[in-house]
Formats: C-alpha cells, structure tokens, sequence
C-alpha cells in the first residue's frame, strides 16, 4: 500500500465524514432508546393485562421479563446493521481509493468465488452467505478478498462449518494438479481432508524436513513434485504465520484450477470500520486496521511472484 496515497486520500475522502458518521450514530441510538422504552412499556402493558385477567403475578412477570429480553437486543442489533450498513456505503468506497488495485465485489460475484474455492476444497461445502467482497489486481494477479459463511443442514441441524475470510488469487507460475493444505485432523481440516480423500490419486504428502508445518498442517495432492514446488519453504512459514495468528479453528488452503485459494476461520468481522456501540472519534486507526487487513492479499501476491513478506503476511 502506498502510504502517501493513502494519507492524501484519508485527509480528503474519509477525515470529513467522521462528524456525519458521528451524528449518525447519536441519531440511530436514541432512536434504540425510544424503542427501548417503548417496549417496556408495553411489556409492562402485557404485565397488567394478564394479571388483570387472573395470571398470577410470577407467570405475567417473566412474561413481560421475556418480552424485554427478546425485543431490546433485537432492536438494537436492527439498529446497529442499519448504522453499520450506511458506513460501510460510505467508508469503504473511499477505502477502496486510498488503498488502490481494489475496489468492492457484488456480491453474486462475490458468491462464484467462494463456490470455486469450495470445489478446489479452499472451504468447506455447503450453503453460501456472503458479507464483504473485495476484488483487485497487482502485480498483474487478480485477487479477491470475501468475507463469507458456509452452513449445512437447515432449522434446527443447521451449522456453521466456516465464518471468516476467503482470498482467491491467480497463481503467477503454471501448475496443473490439485493440492490441499489443511490445518488438523478436526473441524475444517477433517473436512476438507475428507473431502480431497475421495479423489483417485490424490495422496497425502510429507515434509520430514520442516517438522513444524509437518505438525500443524496436513497435505494431500495429485502430484508430489509439482505440490512441493508450490509449497515452498517461504510459502510454508507464511501458512504458519496465519495458523499462529488465527488459532485452531481453521486454516485450509488448496491450489487447483490455476487459482490459490485460502480459507481463515475469523468470526470478526474484519471490515467492519465503526460501530453503533463506539464513538466514532478519530477514523485513523479503524480504516488503518481495515486496510492492513485487505493487504493480506496484496502480500500474498508479492510472495508467489517472488517469496517477498515471508512470515509478515500475517502480522
């Protein structure tokens, strides 16, 4: 990211709307506020009816107790969407500008490349939900970065099998195999592992000689020359960076299709530059946080065409 472009384009496109921002959130929470009352008061309503009409006080207690709980936090989590919503509309487009070779995904395009990182085993399958979508080119590499869920099952059996980032980029070098690189033997790995254990010839692959990545990641491939061409020693550390900062939930990776896909267990939503809850105050460090989380890709391709930010991409 250039950085004098990026303060260039923070002090004219994002500085300004701090105070719109501000202002629009004071607006939506005394709006929650009224609806809050609002509600207990009508709860309370509920309350003297059912006495009235002979529930004893316990029952008609909780149940205006219950209406309260149920109604309040919905409120404002409605309430929070619509502030988040009208933020983002208004942040990221400009975010998009100062950091440059990105801009905002649609989301049914959006929603293609996660369903090719499914087939490549990049995720898990399953149904599709996506949140933010990035797309961009550097170096001459497309990338895209989407914020996405996979669930499987429905009403009450359904799960949630990955909730975080999904970053699909063209790889700069020719391969042909498909190579999977999961993290453990349970939750997403254990999927995707079984998942690439039910293609004809695609065999697990060792690395005696890097017994750290040996240890937390497991990897299967059509061809054991051309996987160990694409996993590299510098690729490895970088794997390892993300599984150190992003825990056990899940880091799976997968080449196919001239693409190189990877899958980060997040539930935070990390393009998310304000919030209702918090004052808006100084922009600086929200959209430097959001920024520096869309660089992942952009270090990313910088070490496929040359090994560069090894063991940085995650920090």
């Amino acid at each position: 990211m250039d950085e004098t472009r990026f303060e260039a384009a923070y002090r004219q496109q994002i500085a300004p709307r701090a105070d719109d921002l501000e202002a629009l959130r004071q607006k939506l929470r005394l709006r929650w506020r009224l609806v809050s009352a609002s509600v207990v008061c009508g709860a309370a309503v509920v309350v003297w009816i059912m006495m009235d009409r002979g529930v004893d006080s316990i029952s008609a207690g909780f149940s205006g107790l219950l209406i309260c709980l149920l109604a309040v936090p919905l409120a404002g989590r409605l309430f929070a969407l619509q502030f988040s919503k009208q933020a983002k509309a208004t942040l990221l487009p400009a975010l998009c500008a100062a950091v440059g070779e990105v801009a905002l995904l649609p989301k049914k395009q959006a929603r293609t490349w996660v369903k090719r990182a499914q087939k490549a085993g990049g995720l898990p399958g399953g149904s599709v939900t996506v949140d933010d979508a990035f797309v961009g080119r550097h170096r001459e590499t497309d990338f895209a970065m989407i914020e996405t869920t996979v669930t499987v099952g429905a009403g009450k059996y359904r799960q949630t099998v990955f909730q975080g980032m999904a970053i699909a980029i063209s790889v700069p070098v020719p391969f042909s195999g498909r190579t999977a690189i999961v993290r453990g033997s349970h939750g997403i790995g254990k999927a995707v592992a079984n998942f690439f254990a039910g293609f004809k010839g695609v065999n697990p692959i060792h690395f005696p000689e890097d017994p750290e990545f040996e240890t937390v990641f497991q990897v299967r491939a059509e061809n054991e020359a051309e996987a160990r061409n694409l996993l590299s020693s510098s690729l490895r550390l970088t794997l390892l960076a993300f599984a150190d900062r992003f825990g056990n939930r899940g880091v799976t990776a997968a080449f196919h299709d001239r693409q190189f896909f990877l899958g980060l267990y997040d539930p935070m939503n990390r393009f998310e530059p304000v919030a209702l809850n918090k004052p808006v105050g100084d922009l600086r460090n929200d959209v430097m946080r959001v920024a520096s989380d869309l660089g992942f890709a952009f270090r990313i391709v910088d070490h496929l065409h040359d090994g560069a930010a090894v063991g940085q991409v995650a920090r």
